[in-house]
């Protein structure tokens, strides 16, 4: 488990850092001053994002488990089972910091980009890989590891 549980945190670590490029890439980009009537429906988009972003919090979390649960032994299981349960629920995290970005593309302010930036960026941290935590998604599984 040592070298899939060491992707699986290089993978974190990786995801944290493109949504802080998502926001530097933004930051330097000229403002385009986009036509009124392309940001007439921001805030119908801002909201809709927010609500899909939720959606994919409770996706990033609970998905991982379920594929890890689905198996009825852990012998099973393998270690690439878990990390892809595990890559899966990093995707929905990112596509949050994505949202961000789009909507900083389109002409939105800080004030609503950086909320989703912040959420893509700490979802990952708050679920940050250990030991620990991979131990007890691989109790829910039936039989001792083989």
């Amino acid at each position: 488990m040592g070298t899939v549980l060491r992707t699986a945190r290089i993978l974190q670590i990786l995801l944290v850092g493109a949504v802080v490029a998502f926001a530097v890439v933004l930051a330097a980009l000229p403002s385009t001053g986009y036509a009124p009537s392309a940001t007439d429906d921001l805030p119908l988009l801002v909201a809709s994002l927010g609500v899909i972003s939720v959606v994919d919090i409770a996706q990033g979390n609970f998905l991982p488990r379920w594929m890890v649960r689905r198996h009825d032994t852990k012998s099973e299981l393998s270690s690439r089972g878990l990390l892809m349960s595990h890559i899966l629920g990093l995707a929905f995290f990112g596509a949050i910091g994505v949202y961000g970005l789009l909507l900083g593309l389109m002409g939105a302010g800080w004030a609503v980009t950086v909320p989703f930036f912040a959420v893509s960026a700490a979802a990952p941290i708050a679920t940050f890989p250990t030991k620990r935590r991979w131990e007890k998604m691989l109790q829910a599984v039936g039989d001792e590891p083989a």
